[in-house]
């Protein structure tokens, strides 16, 4: 019994330190032991945001402050990106993951009728350039009958 005890005091244990809460103090120590040249925090209500640069490449990490899970993650080259040593912690009063999610939406749907009226504007140049090509070429065609006309008239006298 005090076997069983132990053991699920320990899958607890464990479990309470895999959502454990995460501060900024305690992710810029884990980054900067793990190496990083420039760490960036941001704080907001409930997220936290890390970005960081290590070996040329710049992370950024979103982290629930009451759980500590990861949620977002983005890499890539750190470019032209200030890559100078150390460290900064802000606060932010908003948070990071879907906090631009209905502008995003909201950009994305204005671009989306912008180019559907910019398609229904092109259709309309096409459609009224292809009937001024055939208004032309029906007023060629009736010179060119006109002109064969007047060739086989002279042609016959």
């Amino acid at each position: 019994m005090l076997k069983s005890l132990l053991a699920t005091a320990a899958l607890i244990a464990l479990g309470t330190a895999a959502t454990a809460q995460v501060t900024a103090e305690g992710l810029v120590a884990r980054y900067q032991a793990e190496g990083h040249d420039r760490i960036e925090v941001a704080v907001g209500p409930t997220q936290i945001e890390v970005g960081t640069i290590r070996d040329g490449i710049k992370t950024e990490t979103v982290y629930d402050r009451a759980t500590g899970s990861v949620l977002e993650r983005e890499s890539g080259p750190a470019g032209n990106y200030r890559i100078d040593r150390g460290v900064e912690i802000e606060t932010s009063g908003e948070d990071f993951v879907g906090r631009d999610d209905d502008d995003d939406r909201e950009l994305a749907s204005l671009d989306d009728q912008h180019d559907r009226d910019q398609d229904a504007r092109d259709d309309q140049h096409d459609r009224d350039q292809d009937a001024r090509d055939d208004q032309h070429d029906r007023e060629q065609d009736a010179r060119d009958d006109q002109h064969d006309r007047d060739q086989d008239a002279r042609d016959d006298n």
